[in-house]
């Protein structure tokens, strides 16, 4: 198992770490055993997120070096929220909803960004109402099985009486969401699908579903772009103001996308070459001694997704 370990992580790097942290703790010195843990968690979270976020995931991998850093760690907030969208996407719900409350809440020293703290309390919302609708069916089995059975029976019908949850509809309110560069508003599936069909004049939309991810501009054939596409291609929409490419990964990086340069350079030689409108919808213009790209004055972007989807 360990020569399997070593292959998720630089272990020169890893084993140096871990011996400074034993010889801080076995001297105990305080000071240093929190600074050198501090560098052992943010070692492994770099490591899970790489394996998450890539073009090619690795989940089996992204969870080992979360778990990682959560056993050094309990509540450091991006190594919960990552490994809470393991979770997620595992459809395990109950530790999914845990591990996004403990990234909500943060520790003493930090905290989500306000987008990542969004979409947190987005999927523990998602989480909630899976479990009450499979609980919901549950109920529904109970109650046909027992309907005869006078045992309990007022206590099982004053339980009923109190259910919040009666349809399905109301799973379904906030199961999706509307960005634009003024905010964000939760909206149900049927509203997504109108919106997606519904195109204004200069107006450009990227939809995005665990599956696809689509820009639309006006008659314009539909675009498919790639994840990294979409990350860049979303932060430039969301900008007024230029951006150069070292600005985009500023932003990115912020937002806990690490994209390197050279591989948005790629993607937006991509985006100009393949997505034919590109030019109607991004001005592109000279920022000192560098290109600079934003959203062309008068057009109106929105991100239209599934709310579990991972936004920047």
């Amino acid at each position: 198992m360990r020569d399997e370990e070593q292959q998720l992580v630089p272990y020169e790097q890893e084993r140096e770490l871990q011996r400074k942290y034993r010889e801080a703790k076995e001297r105990r010195e305080q000071n240093k055993i929190k600074l050198i843990r501090d560098e052992l968690v943010t070692f492994y979270v770099y490591y899970g997120e790489s394996y998450k976020n890539s073009d090619t995931p690795d989940p089996r991998s992204a969870k080992w070096c979360l778990k990682k850093a959560l056993e050094l760690q309990k509540d450091h907030p991006i190594a919960n929220y990552r490994y809470g969208h393991l979770m997620y996407a595992d459809t395990e719900y109950a530790l999914a909803a845990y591990h996004f409350k403990r990234a909500v809440d943060g520790s003493l020293e930090q905290c989500l960004s306000d987008t990542q703290r969004l979409i947190a309390n987005i999927i523990t919302v998602n989480c909630g109402l899976i479990m009450a609708k499979q609980a919901i069916q549950e109920v529904d089995e109970i109650e046909e099985l027992y309907q005869d059975d006078p045992t309990d029976s007022a206590k099982r019908e004053d339980y009923l009486s109190r259910m919040l949850v009666e349809s399905e509809e109301l799973l379904a309110q906030h199961m999706y969401l509307k960005v634009t560069p003024s905010g964000n508003e939760y909206i149900s599936k049927e509203r997504y699908l109108a919106e997606k069909e519904t195109m204004k004049e200069n107006e450009i939309k990227i939809c995005v579903t665990p599956s696809y991810r689509v820009m639309l501009f006006q008659n314009w054939e539909s675009q498919t772009i790639s994840q990294t596409e979409f990350y860049v291609a979303h932060t430039i929409l969301m900008s007024a103001a230029y951006l150069e490419t070292k600005e985009i990964g500023e932003a990115l990086k912020e937002l806990e996308k690490v994209i390197k340069p050279e591989a948005i350079r790629k993607c937006l030689s991509r985006l100009s070459i393949n997505v034919s409108f590109w030019d109607k919808i991004v001005d592109t213009n000279l920022k000192g001694n560098y290109s600079a790209r934003r959203r062309r004055n008068g057009v109106k972007y929105s991100l239209l997704c599934h709310s579990s989807i991972v936004i920047p």
